[in-house]
This record gives structure tokens, C-alpha cells and sequence, in this order.
């Protein structure tokens, strides 16, 4: 018993039939790590990997930009999550090396695209020192 003249359930070995499993747990949205600093349940690491955020990226873009595109060039992970280069083939040309291919940039947050734009234009054929 505690000085209120009511019985503590834990204390005595009691079970409460109203309280869940879920309220004894702490709370993993607020928990502190080691530093003293809360955590939260969204963490600002991106919640998909690079083979997902690229398999993202290249469904978003065909929607996007109303062109498939041929392939990721670059997939880094940044602070917003993922920042995804794709190359899409924008006009066929014979021969093909005259073809225009575009590419585009596409930030991904969680399962959003939530920037996208044109980065450049150019022939398949032109040389380029970009490796």
C-alpha cells in the first residue's frame, strides 16, 4: 500500500486487466541515446537503400517525364535523403549515335520525389570526360 491508502498493482503482484504491455515500454519516438539527445521515429536517414532508391527513381522518371529511361548514371545518399541522376532518351535518331538523351536529377525523400529537374542535353555520340 502507499501512503494514498490505495494498493500499487505492481507492487503487490496484482495484474491490472486496463493496462497493455505497450505501457510498461519506452516510448522509441523520444529515447535518449548515450548523448543525452532524443531520437526520433523519423530518423533523417532514408529509409530505403540504393538498389530501392534506384528502382524509385527509374519508375518515378518514366512517369515524370514520359520517357523510360535508359539508366541511372549516379545515386548518392545525401542529408534529404537521395540524390538520383538518370539518363533518358528524349528523340531516336539514326544512326543512334545521334540520338538525344537528357538527363535528369530527381531528389527522393522517403518514398517521394520531392525535386526533379533537367541537368543537361546532349548527343549519344559526343564525347565525354565526365569519369
Amino acid at each position: 500500500m502507499s501512503d494514498g491508502g490505495t494498493a500499487d498493482p505492481d507492487a503487490a503482484g496484482e495484474i491490472d486487466p486496463d493496462r497493455s504491455i505497450e505501457d510498461d515500454a519506452p516510448d522509441s519516438s523520444t529515447e535518449a541515446d548515450a548523448s543525452g539527445a532524443t531520437e526520433s521515429a523519423a530518423s533523417s536517414e532514408p529509409s530505403m537503400g540504393i538498389i530501392e532508391a534506384r528502382r524509385h527513381a527509374m519508375a518515378v522518371a518514366s512517369e515524370l517525364l514520359e520517357n523510360d529511361p535508359e539508366s541511372v548514371i549516379r545515386a548518392e545518399r545525401t542529408d534529404r535523403g537521395w540524390r538520383v541522376l538518370v539518363e533518358v532518351l528524349e528523340r531516336s535518331a539514326v544512326p543512334d549515335t545521334q540520338d538525344i538523351l537528357g538527363r535528369y536529377e530527381l531528389v527522393i525523400d522517403g518514398d517521394a520525389v520531392v525535386e526533379y529537374g533537367l541537368t543537361e542535353r546532349y548527343k549519344r555520340g559526343d564525347s565525354r570526360d565526365e569519369l
